[in-house]
């Protein structure tokens, strides 16, 4: 399931709730998409992921569907509220600074 790999940061930290939750979102439509192979053995391991998937999703704090707002991301850095407050008024680039 390469849907599930975005949960595997590479740089160590943990994903956001609302990440797993949209990931785990997207790995159940695929798995819901899928038709029945035929083999009992691949059959049983898809209904088998799907419920653990499922019980996962259904573990997910209420509203971890959202990312958080940019306010709420700004609120530890000075920096990065002052980013905020000041991007809607930047205009676009015209041409990539070199």
């Amino acid at each position: 399931m390469s849907a599930l790999d975005e949960l595997r940061p590479e740089d160590g930290t943990e994903a956001a709730p609302y990440q797993v939750s949209s990931t785990v979102g997207h790995a159940l439509d695929e798995l819901a998409a899928l038709d029945a192979s035929g083999l009992t053995d691949a059959d049983s391991y898809v209904a088998t992921l799907t419920r653990a998937l499922e019980r996962l999703r259904d573990e997910l704090p209420a509203g971890a569907d959202t990312p958080p707002s940019p306010e709420r991301v700004t609120a530890r850095s000075g920096t990065l509220a002052t980013s905020l407050h000041l991007a809607p008024a930047a205009r676009p680039w015209t041409h990539r600074p070199r």
